[in-house]
């Protein structure tokens, strides 16, 4: 009280809560917009994490909210091209895979009826049907080592021996 006079003393408590009200007013103005831009980010995010493809950006949102947004969208269009890309890749491998196992079961059951016929004694000539038992069985070794090969090239193993040719 003794440096400061009452009048002044009211003037300073009166600005103070004045400057503290507008400053509530305006950190809570500012709040609102910043939850309001990280909940449009988080729902975006949880939409990715979904698998569901995020095109959007709030155009209302503050220059860091729209670059992390653009980023998220970027994300998302990356996401999904590989879960395409993914899926004609396990598509191929079950093509793959049936397409092989035809190509096996082809010579197998050539081999299991002429061992069948031989076992039966109904073939007429048993030395034929050893030769194409042997070509088919060499046929599936040929098939097998192209499968180890097909494999090593998938997991990156296969060592190439380069050299010039004319």
């Amino acid at each position: 009280m003794m440096y400061i006079p009452p009048h002044d003393l009211t003037v300073a408590v009166n600005v103070a809560v004045i400057s503290g009200v507008v400053s509530l007013a305006l950190v809570a103005a500012l709040g609102a917009v910043v939850v309001r831009n990280a909940r449009a980010l988080s729902r975006a995010a949880r939409r990715i994490g979904l698998g569901e493809r995020v095109d959007a950006v709030d155009p209302q949102a503050s220059a860091e909210f729209s670059a992390l947004a653009k980023e998220l969208v970027a994300t998302s269009t990356k996401l999904a091209e590989s879960r395409e890309r993914e899926q004609r890749a396990e598509q191929s491998r079950r093509e793959l895979v049936a397409w092989i196992a035809h190509d096996l079961r082809t010579p197998l059951t050539g081999i299991m009826s002429m061992a069948e016929a031989l076992e039966d004694d109904l073939a007429a000539d048993p030395q034929r049907y050893h030769r194409q038992m042997r070509e088919q069985v060499t046929r599936l070794s040929a098939m097998i080592d192209d499968l180890f090969e097909l494999s090593k090239i998938d997991s990156g193993t296969l060592r190439l021996a380069l050299q010039e040719v004319s």
